[in-house]
Order: structure tokens, then sequence, then C-alpha cells
């Protein structure tokens, strides 16, 4: 008698198995913030420390969500700082975080 095995189960199992050979990325987007400066946030950051991005000279106020494991990250630049300087905060982001979605967000105009 032969095992059969349906379509419908191994679907899930590829996908599945799928996410685990993957190495994290962290996706990277820009919006059109309502602030008057640049900002950085990250929703779900999960890390060992951002420290080294969240005292770096451009980023004027580091908040982090209270809930565990924290659901938001968010670094307001200076006033003066730069889409350079937003930039760069994100890839120091990208390169502290095993996962999470980074958004710059740009001054109103």
């Amino acid at each position: 008698m032969a095992l059969r095995v349906s379509p419908v189960i191994l679907l899930p199992l590829g996908v599945l198995l799928a996410g685990c050979a993957a190495s994290p990325t962290v996706p990277l987007g820009s919006v059109d913030g309502p602030g008057t400066g640049w900002s950085v946030t990250v929703e779900d950051p999960r890390s060992e420390s951002t420290a080294d991005c969240s005292e770096d000279p451009s980023v004027s106020m580091a908040i982090q969500s209270a809930d565990l494991p924290s659901s938001q990250l968010a670094l307001q630049l200076v006033s003066g700082a730069t889409e350079a300087d937003a930039f760069r905060l994100a890839d120091c982001l990208a390169a502290a975080l095993r996962s999470g979605k980074i958004t710059i967000s740009a001054p109103a105009q």
C-alpha cells in the first residue's frame, strides 16, 4: 500500500521551512511625516542593543515602547538633520537589528 501525502500539507510545510532557512532581513520604507524634522522608526525591533544608533549626535530623542517584546522604536533627529543623516541611522539600525520594519519619515513640507 502506497503512502499518499496531500499537497495541502506540503505547501504550508514548504513555506515554513523556507522561512527558517532565510537570513534575517530588515525592510526599509520612507514616508512623508507629520513633524518638522526627520525621524526613523522601527516596528517590532528585535536586537541585542541599538545604543550605538540612538546615541548618535544626530538623534535628539530615542523612545522605545515599554511592552515586551517592544513593538516600537523611534529616533527623532535634531533640527537641521538631513536626509543623509536619516539614512545613515536607518543603516545603523538595520545592522543592529535581527528583525523589524524600518521607516524613515521626512519633514512635512
